[in-house]
């Protein structure tokens, strides 16, 4: 609603006036501003405009270094793991299991439209870390089924976690 403000003002010959100021409320602006910033993100939807699109190379530097962070987690609290990857279908997501007295499963997902799958033979790979080794040693693509892009994650044996642009 519009506030309306009536003064009464005397002009220079001496006549008085009834004036009056309408003007919108700090409301009533706030409400439009917000109805005019919902319909333009609704219009406009962040993907489109690539600001939530992630490369494959930072999916796979990320996914990475998420997997060092378990190595370590495994040495300091000598747990084994198997990392589940499938090799002939491509997910958004990978499994790190956890193998001892409370098995746990741990995900990483992937943001925006980047898929998982080994490029290996195998399914799961096996990290021990009495002896610091990955059995048997695992290449996880990381791919963009909608720019035709893809990265690898490279795991050796002896539990190096490195990325690079061919397998």
């Amino acid at each position: 609603m519009r506030r309306s403000e009536r003064e009464i003002i005397k002009d220079n010959a001496g006549n008085y006036k009834l004036t009056s100021k309408s003007a919108f409320t700090f409301v009533e602006v706030l409400v439009v501003v917000s109805i005019m910033v919902i319909l333009c993100t609704s219009l406009l939807p962040s993907g489109s405009l690539g600001l939530n699109e992630i490369s494959p190379e930072q999916e796979a530097d990320s996914a990475a270094q998420w997997l060092t962070r378990a190595m370590i987690k495994s040495l300091r609290s000598r747990r084994h793991f198997v990392i589940e990857c499938p090799n002939n279908v491509h997910l958004p997501y990978f499994v790190l299991r956890w193998i001892d007295d409370h098995p746990e499963k741990e995900f990483y997902m992937a943001r925006g439209k980047n898929l998982f799958n080994n490029n290996g033979a195998t399914f799961k790979s096996f990290y021990s870390p009495r002896w610091g080794t990955l059995t048997p040693a695992m290449t996880i693509r990381v791919r963009n089924p909608v720019k035709k892009t893809e990265y690898f994650i490279i795991i050796s044996g002896y539990g190096r976690v490195r990325t690079a642009p061919v397998p």
